[in-house]
């Protein structure tokens, strides 16, 4: 089941978590190859079920993955284009949308 799953993930979200409660990235203070490896999966299993991740206890790792989803690197390479962003409203227009 998706719980069962979510259950297995999260062995992984605590462990990022703890890190990212000690230090503002998973190895140090400043951005590693391990951040940006990383981050693209974070980013994935949130979009999954983005109500309950983003109301999960991980605030350090939610507190991470924004300052990625939030940055203008980020936004610099995923742009949305104006045709994809109407398809988006019209499916889920009470969300905010992160590709």
């Amino acid at each position: 089941s998706s719980e069962q799953y979510r259950e297995q993930g999260e062995v992984f979200l605590k462990k990022l978590n703890d890190q990212l409660a000690k230090n503002q990235y998973l190895l140090s203070q400043e951005m590693s190859l391990a951040d940006l490896a990383i981050f693209p999966f974070v980013r994935q299993f949130a979009h999954v079920d983005r109500e309950w991740f983003f109301n999960s206890e991980y605030k350090a790792l939610i507190s991470w993955l924004n300052g990625f989803l939030n940055s203008q690197l980020f936004e610099s390479i995923m742009l949305k284009y104006p045709e994809y962003l109407k398809v988006l409203e019209q499916e889920k227009p009470h969300q905010k949308t992160f590709l």
